[in-house]
């Protein structure tokens, strides 16, 4: 028998979460707007709709330029405070849109702007 420790159950290895949480999720916050977005401002609509929403407009606006890798879902959740099939369904209606690409084991990734015909 090894003395080798392993992970707890949860435990995310790959999570881009480092350093402090508190800090960490602080500045994500920060520059994706988390709780400070209004979930529940509109009844009528998914917090799903709300996040993809969301990252769209900073998509659109250039605060997040093409190639830009987007947090983990995980990490997305977190910041958000949602739940990770919430923040699953945001990437994914974002990918529907054509504004994210995801590449399997290497993330998601800001679409870059298809060029427009003359």
């Amino acid at each position: 028998m090894s003395d080798v420790s392993r992970p707890t159950r949860g435990a995310s290895p790959d999570s881009t979460l480092v350093g402090s949480e508190d800090e960490t999720k602080s500045e994500l916050q920060e520059m994706f707007g988390g709780p400070a977005l209004d979930l529940d401002a509109d009844p009528v609509r998914y917090r799903y709709d709300v996040v993809a929403d969301h990252l769209a407009q900073m998509i659109e606006s250039g605060q997040l330029p093409p190639d830009t890798a987007l947090p983990s879902e995980r990490d997305l959740a977190y910041v958000y405070e949602v739940s990770l099939g919430t923040a699953r369904h945001a990437t994914r209606l974002l990918r529907e849109r054509g504004l994210v690409v995801t590449v399997r084991s290497k993330g998601t990734y800001v679409a870059r702007k298809p060029v427009q015909d003359r």
